[in-house]
């Protein structure tokens, strides 16, 4: 079956880049005889962004990345496509997911391996530019090659970073704003590892995984990364099967300890309760604090029959003595529903977008009508790149025009100082233009002083 288009172009939609691949690149291409797709000229006006961007990545023989530093910056839907196009063609023998360098970066260990076309050297782009004509089976490969890119001035920006730094914990209005939220039951807190006050209780797993002599990444901490590799080999449940059997030997926490992070939070005056954890703490906790909680998951592996099997079908109505646990990427009781693997991720930011049901339309409205309190997560981890992605629409409909986030060091330990303040600095500034405010203390430096705060403001009493 022909694809309807030769080459469909991913690419961040920013000055510069995105002026020289719409007013050059493309232009040229069509000029060579190839039918190219491209978001301004192809995408069917109020479809789904994310739903277009994977039609286009199926449609189209083969994707060109147009590839800058800021191109894998901040989780983007351009990730979302060159990733879907690797999983594709995971070898690359086809040459389905082509890497244009259009400025010197870092290339990312998943495309490390695949021959870039590499338009930083001028003098070798009438080479390059024949490679690619080639490459992608153009009609006519005497096009002129597009114009050169104008340099990007970050030198404004740069100084502005470095003398404008953002604190490490929020402000008092930030935290009178969110204990008004907790008292009024309208703040929705989303769990993440950071929680876990001892290690991380999958370590084991990612460094015998890792440890493998054919292990290709350079991040060795990462466990979707880690669970990915493993697949390859004995498949996408082997891996989940070893997480839950994992959790099956781990020690709930200590709960009559009154400073136990889950406790503080199920302690809490709030009906709903969202984890991407795959452990059960929160609940145990809220049953610790003479609470009667339920629990309801995602269930992106079975969109189909999502609603019939939500303990929302049964008329349930969450209330701070009734909570809700929803556990968005899988509970430990169902193997198949974890998110665990890149793929998963993949699938389920996929699914969710195709079948909005899958998230209830409760749990969407405690997202909604509420602030949203994020605890535990690194900025460059997977599950929070894939978590911020489906919380953007939720956050631009929200009426609450602040939400929070509790962050861990968002760049890799053995990173110097100066590189980790320059990380908060940046990331600070990113989830602040979603009207998120940023704690960098440890999620249980955070719960600790929110438990202060709030027994201090006369609330919980």
């Amino acid at each position: 079956m022909p694809f309807p288009y030769d080459v469909f172009i991913s690419y961040r939609w920013i000055t510069p880049d995105q002026e020289w691949v719409r007013e050059q690149l493309y232009p040229a291409l069509i000029n060579a005889g190839l039918k190219v797709c491209l978001d301004v000229e192809d995408f069917v006006p109020g479809r789904d962004l994310m739903l277009e961007m994977e039609r286009a990545g199926t449609e189209s023989r083969q994707i060109i990345c147009i590839i800058s530093p800021e191109y894998f910056e901040e989780g983007r839907m351009v990730e979302f496509e060159s990733l879907s196009a690797r999983r594709r063609d995971p070898g690359g023998r086809n040459s389905t997911l082509i890497p244009f360098l259009l400025r010197e970066t870092t290339l990312p260990e998943r495309i490390r391996g695949l021959i870039p076309i590499n338009w930083t050297n001028q003098k070798d782009q009438a080479r390059e530019w024949r490679k690619l004509l080639t490459t992608l089976g153009a009609t006519n490969i005497n096009v002129t090659p597009p114009g050169a890119i104008q340099p990007k001035d970050d030198s404004n920006t740069i100084e502005r970073f470095k003398n404008e730094d953002e604190p490490e914990d929020l402000e008092d209005e930030d935290w009178e704003f969110l204990l008004d939220r907790i008292n009024e039951q309208s703040c929705t807190p989303i769990i993440g590892p950071g929680i876990y006050s001892e290690t991380f209780p999958y370590t084991g797993l990612v460094q015998e995984w890792s440890g493998s002599p054919e292990y290709p990444f350079a991040d060795l901490r990462s466990l979707t990364l880690a669970a990915q590799f493993r697949s390859l080999t004995w498949g996408s449940i082997e891996p989940k099967s070893k997480i839950v059997k994992r959790l099956g030997e781990l020690a709930a926490p200590n709960f009559t300890n009154p400073d136990e992070p889950h406790r503080i939070l199920a302690s809490l005056p709030l009906p709903y309760y969202i984890t991407t954890n795959y452990d059960d703490f929160v609940f145990k906790a809220l049953q610790f604090c003479n609470k009667q909680p339920r629990r309801d998951l995602c269930r992106w592996d079975d969109p189909l029959r999502c609603e019939e099997l939500s303990i929302f079908n049964t008329g349930f109505q969450p209330d701070i003595a009734n909570p809700v646990v929803f556990h968005l990427y899988g509970y430990s009781i169902n193997k198949r529903a974890l998110v665990v693997t890149e793929d998963d991720y993949l699938d389920f930011l996929v699914n969710v977008s195709k079948y909005p049901g899958l998230i209830p339309p409760m749990v969407q409205q405690s997202l909604t009508d509420a602030s949203i309190l994020l605890l535990g997560y690194r900025f460059d981890d997977w599950d929070f790149r894939i978590l911020f992605r489906t919380l953007v629409n939720y956050l631009k409909i929200s009426p609450y025009k602040v939400h929070l986030s509790v962050q861990l060091t968002p760049i890799g330990d053995e990173a110097t100082l100066e590189q980790k303040r320059k990380a908060k600095n940046y990331f600070g500034r990113y989830l602040k233009n979603h009207n998120i405010r940023v704690s960098w203390k440890t999620c249980q430096e955070f719960i600790a002083e929110l438990k202060k705060r709030w027994q201090d403001s006369g609330y919980g009493k």
